[in-house]
């Protein structure tokens, strides 16, 4: 759909659930953007919060902005609701506690989409802790930043047919960027930082005792190895799929390993991983040509050192040393 002026119109969809302190930072960064044929939807997700309050302002202040309702269903079944909603010929998704950074950045993606013919473009963010308001770091262009997140891109809505996400998994991002990233004919990248993801405590992303959800990135990535568009997808692209699922299936072991408590054997779910690493014939080689591994292995072990027993420390050495010596394929 496109205005009078032939700028198409671009949705931008934020779920939202208990984001009556966020909320309005949030969407009045998209309300401010230069760029003005845009629609808004909120999906809430069944908020206890004042967020109605919240709400009930912001769609009187813009008619442009539009409010969905949901029983709590979780941010996967939110986003469904806006996909099925959305008008705009381009979509983009917000976390209700993040913001643009730029109030041209809508403008700019599609001066460059339009240009360029792109059907998915990818722009930069920043990490912010919320209750130090700390600018943590940039990322754009490296592969994990690239097809990790849903927030950092503007996707053509033909993208996106019949493509949903999973309901109650973690890691819901990962499996549908993947999938439009292989089915884009033409992928742009602005490396400048758009966008700024804000990790607050309590959040999904900043939950203590979260090992317990790696094992989702399984049900997630799995599909997309069988899919259509991996299939026929050229080499190149197939290994930086292939490279990015290595990353995470490794990052994910690691990460499991240090923050599962020190009596849990969490062997079982690790094992999973690794068959499932076997299943779609993927080489830890892959991420050790692209990544400080090194560098990443002993920043944890220092961790664990600090905050685990010597015996933690051992174990997780000689899980790294199985993996290089076992999976290690030439």
């Amino acid at each position: 759909m496109s205005s009078a002026n032939d700028k198409p119109l671009v949705t931008v969809i934020v779920p939202a659930y208990n984001s009556a302190e966020y909320l309005f930072k949030n969407v009045t960064s998209i309300i401010q953007q230069t760029y003005k044929n845009i629609e808004i939807i909120i999906i809430d997700d069944g908020s206890t919060d004042s967020s109605d309050a919240v709400y009930d302002k912001l769609s009187k202040s813009d008619s442009r902005v539009r409010l969905f309702s949901q029983r709590n269903s979780g941010l996967s079944a939110a986003r469904n609701v806006g996909l099925l909603n959305a008008r705009g010929s381009f979509l983009m998704f917000m976390d209700s506690d993040d913001f643009f950074l730029k109030s041209d950045m809508i403008e700019l993606c599609i001066e460059k989409i339009m240009h360029e013919k792109s059907e998915l473009l990818i722009f930069g963010f920043e990490l912010f802790y919320s209750r130090k308001d700390t600018k943590i770091r940039h990322v754009t262009s490296d592969v994990n930043g690239m097809y990790s997140s849903v927030w950092n891109k503007v996707y053509s809505k033909n993208l996106i047919e019949k493509l949903e996400f999973p309901v109650s998994k973690y890691y819901e991002d990962m499996g549908f960027v993947l999938r439009c990233a292989l089915r884009a004919t033409k992928v742009s990248v602005i490396d400048q930082p758009f966008y700024a993801y804000v990790q607050r405590s309590g959040s999904i992303a900043s939950t203590n005792g979260r090992y317990l959800q790696h094992i989702d990135i399984i049900d997630v990535l799995k599909p997309v190895f069988s899919s259509e568009e991996y299939l026929e997808a050229s080499t190149k692209l197939k290994h930086e799929v292939e490279m990015f699922t290595n990353y995470q299936i490794i990052t994910h072991i690691i990460v499991m390993f240090y923050e599962a408590p020190k009596a849990l054997d969490i062997n079982e779910d690790i094992q999973k991983l690794f068959c499932f690493q076997d299943e779609i014939s993927l080489s830890p080689r892959l991420m050790f040509r692209t990544t400080p591994v090194s560098n990443y292995f002993w920043n944890i072990i220092n961790n664990l050192i600090k905050t685990k027993s010597n015996f933690m420390v051992t174990k997780f050495v000689i899980l790294v040393i199985n993996l290089i010596r076992s999976k290690w394929r030439e």
